[in-house]
């Protein structure tokens, strides 16, 4: 530890575990922000703990059980919150998860572990419908809409007994696994709040940010998009920023000979990213099913004063209603074309969410304020020891699964005969 990170001899030594910058990732952007507010308690030392090698503060795997008094998992589903959730496993903390569904992580974790029967395991304690694990294990992680109703959150949620989350959702599933559970509920900060005033101009940008995927309902948006352009009299883009997950988002906008009335960024800085958000007039940010998650980029949307289109359930529940356009699901075409016609005419009731959606983000996301939330939380901490929760897998269940000859394989590998 560097003499720039030497702790006050009187404070508590707090770790913060994230993705941190260079790491492209939201959350690291979202950790740099908040730890650096944390800085200023006068009761804590926070130091950055890097989930990855390459990001700042000390690398994780050079932390020791007790260098720290408390360490604060900063939790999402990517690959590169690997080694903190299992560290969390190890020395129990408080868990501040981003997404409520870790099912990408674990299956990742399932592969990279090379421990053949550990998905088996996460599955069996979501579920005992047999057909619906077969379809899981058959599928092997191709297809992300099947992993809604099973977020195998279960080993997590009863490893540690102090969580941070971002709705009433999350802390309602978390306390239902681990009624010993403390769970603070705090709205995802928004430190970039600014009101972009949107002068009336020739060209209208409609923007869709983030990682582009199957849930994000992007094909469905273009289909509906393309019908309104037909009848639209005024000039109208849909700005896409982000990368495509399981989707080809070039050539879905070919097929729908879009592509005058669509602008494509990838591989943004974060600096081109704010930019480019704060340029949009509107903006779509859907995602169904829900996973569980709060967005970050809708809750900058909102700090811009941008109007945007949502599907409110779940976890964006917590998202007030006067806020946002809401979609309805049962009656999306309609709904989201409705979202379009307003667009068009200036309506004025967009201009109201505007108003609102800042303010909101101003008063209630504030990063004084939710700094505040987990200090306070942090001295209501006490130390809990490290549980194991995964069922222990009998040969009857695996016999259930797989075939003969893979389960041979497989049971040869896991106990090295």
């Amino acid at each position: 530890m560097s003499k720039s990170q030497a702790p006050s001899p009187n404070k508590k030594k707090i770790g913060w575990v994230s993705p941190f910058p260079p790491v492209r990732s939201g959350i690291s952007v979202y950790s740099e922000v908040l730890l650096k507010e944390l800085k200023k308690s006068v009761e804590f030392d926070f130091f950055p703990i890097s989930a990855t090698r390459n990001g700042k503060g000390i690398y994780i795997d050079l932390v020791r059980d007790g260098d720290f008094d408390l360490l604060i998992y900063s939790l999402g589903n990517h690959p590169l919150h690997l080694p903190s959730y299992e560290k969390a496993l190890k020395e129990p903390g408080i868990v501040f998860l981003h997404d409520l569904n870790l099912h990408d992580l674990l299956y990742y974790r399932s592969i990279q572990h090379k421990e053949p029967f550990l998905y088996l395991k996460y599955l069996l304690n979501e579920t005992d419908d047999f057909q619906k694990i077969k379809q899981l294990l058959n599928n092997q992680g191709k297809d992300r809409n099947l992993f809604v109703d099973f977020p195998l959150l279960r080993e997590i949620a009863i490893s540690n007994n102090h969580f941070i989350v971002h709705s009433e959702y999350a802390k309602n599933l978390i306390t239902e696994i681990n009624p010993e559970a403390k769970v603070l509920k705090i709205n995802h900060i928004c430190p970039w709040v600014e009101k972009v005033d949107r002068l009336k101009k020739e060209k209208i940008t409609v923007g869709i940010f983030g990682y582009l995927s199957k849930d994000r309902m992007i094909e469905e948006t273009l289909q509906v998009f393309k019908k309104f352009q037909n009848g639209s009299t005024r000039q109208i883009i849909l700005r896409f920023v982000g990368e495509d997950v399981d989707i080809d988002l070039k050539k879905i906008i070919e097929q729908q000979n879009l592509e005058q009335y669509c602008e494509i960024f990838k591989k943004v800085d974060d600096e081109k990213f704010l930019k480019l958000m704060k340029e949009c007039d509107y903006a779509i940010s859907i995602r169904y099913p829900v996973r569980g998650e709060m967005s970050s980029n809708l809750i900058k949307f909102l700090g811009f004063g941008i109007p945007t289109a949502i599907i409110r359930e779940k976890s964006f529940e917590d998202i007030p209603k006067d806020c946002i356009f809401s979609i309805d699901i049962n009656n999306f075409e309609v709904s989201l074309m409705n979202f379009f016609d307003k667009i068009e005419k200036d309506d004025l009731s967009l201009e109201k969410i505007s108003e609102n959606a800042y303010e909101f983000a101003k008063n209630q996301c504030s990063i004084e304020k939710g700094s505040l939330q987990i200090l306070d939380f942090i001295k209501q901490y006490k130390k809990s020891e490290p549980k194991r929760s995964l069922k222990k897998l009998k040969l009857k269940d695996l016999v259930k699964f797989y075939d003969p000859k893979n389960l041979i394989k497989g049971y040869i590998k896991k106990f090295h005969l």
